[in-house]
């Protein structure tokens, strides 16, 4: 079997590090340092160790390369031949030329690639400090250092509170607005207008809520939601005693608190939680609107009955002013902006998300509503929601007038 020799000057290991394969292989043999090394990907355009090398094909030649994440530089150098069973014979000129170009081309395109990853690499190191050795490892070997509770799970939970206490808030009046509307004589069109007050507010939040979150940081715009919304929740039986016109403005307020807490959410787990783990975490964050949406539409009969329907806006709001307590103390923004989190877990989420950190100044408008995609995405957001929230909010009112239950 032919097999094609590269030889690369690894800046990392200080030595010339040889690497010879079959064609068609994807993994270097020899360990670079003393570690096992990991393949690189296409044209060795993605990073996913410091220390890695990489065996790419082009029919008769391979090449061998390590990236060094400390000096944030590559450095190679090329040497083909052709081997065999019975010695070595020299690549024909036709078979050298090609090589030779591709091996350009490729060159070029890790020089681009470099010049992209620099400054981004050397912001983490640096903010990593004297751990950058392993910060770019992503094999489960890195996380076996880490015991006990993490810190962005913290962030996760939170948030997954927070979420459940949106739709329990956001729910309450689906039951509420029954004997509401039996003490103050309103018609099935009042039901409906103050029932669709809440989106007037939601609306309006909605990209304003991740710039203010990219400006001022997730932790801001969500506690702030969060105080906003619970605030509005118990005034709500206060804004019934003063009229309608009160009660939609309430209403319509509370809209504008929780209109920030789906862009603020996300830009924090973008933040907080790795590539890898980011599905996970957004799945069990956004099964607490569910959650809350079934805890909401199943206490509130109950506390209704006990209490009568103004239990269910004072005891809701007053559970988002408990959570802000925990949030305002244990939440923070980025990992960078944590005090209390450990120097490792901080080098390896660092290392596994992909946030610039600059604030949005200008939404391209223009070019997102050009894409096909982006109307695909809007149309079934849209089918979604209107089924959801036409279930939630006249669901109860059904079941009473129907069933008289």
């Amino acid at each position: 079997m032919h097999a094609v020799t590269a030889s690369c000057g690894g800046l990392y290991s200080h030595q010339p590090i040889a690497c010879s394969a079959p064609v068609g292989t994807r993994r270097c043999a020899l360990p670079l340092t003393g570690r096992p090394t990991t393949g690189l990907g296409q044209a060795g355009l993605s990073i996913a160790s410091p220390r890695a090398a990489w065996v790419h094909d082009v029919s008769t030649y391979s090449s061998c390369c390590s990236l060094t994440a400390r000096a944030v530089s590559i450095s190679c150098s090329s040497a083909y031949s052709s081997s065999s069973s019975g010695g070595q014979h020299a690549l024909q000129p036709q078979q050298a030329a090609h090589a030779q170009s591709y091996f350009r081309q490729w060159q070029q395109q890790l020089h681009r690639r470099r010049q992209q990853l620099a400054p981004p690499l050397q912001a983490r190191l640096m903010s990593a400090g004297d751990d950058a050795d392993g910060m770019f490892d992503k094999s489960p070997q890195f996380l076996e250092g880490l015991s006990g509770w993490r810190r962005r799970w913290t962030i996760v939970l939170l948030c997954f509170m927070a979420f459940m206490l949106c739709n329990m808030d956001r729910v309450n009046m689906s039951i509420a607005v029954l004997p509401m509307s039996q003490q103050y004589g309103w018609n099935t069109q009042t039901i409906g207008l103050v029932q669709s007050s809440f989106f007037w507010g939601y609306l309006l939040t909605q990209v304003l809520g991740g710039i203010w979150a990219d400006r001022f940081g997730g932790k801001v715009v969500l506690g702030l939601g969060v105080v906003w919304w619970s605030l509005a929740t118990a005034c709500t039986p206060i804004a019934a005693q003063a009229g309608l016109p009160t009660l939609l403005c309430a209403r319509a307020l509370m809209g504008v608190g929780e209109g920030v807490a789906m862009p603020a959410m996300n830009n924090l787990l973008s933040r907080w939680v790795p590539v890898a783990e980011r599905s996970r975490s957004l799945a069990l964050v956004y099964s607490g609107m569910f959650i809350g949406s079934i805890a909401g539409l199943a206490l509130s009969p109950a506390m209704i009955a006990a209490m009568g329907w103004p239990s269910v806006f004072y005891i809701f709001g007053s559970l988002g002013i408990v959570w802000y307590s925990c949030w305002s103390s244990r939440a923070a923004s980025t990992p960078a902006d944590d005090t209390s989190i450990s120097k490792a877990e901080k080098a390896y989420i660092l290392a596994n998300t992909n946030v610039s950190g600059k604030a949005t100044l200008t939404i391209p408008w223009r070019q997102l509503l050009s894409r096909k995609e982006v109307w695909a995405i809007i149309l079934c957001h849209f089918c979604h929601n209107w089924g959801t929230f036409i279930l939630l909010t006249w669901m109860p009112t059904y079941y009473n007038q129907v069933f008289s239950c």
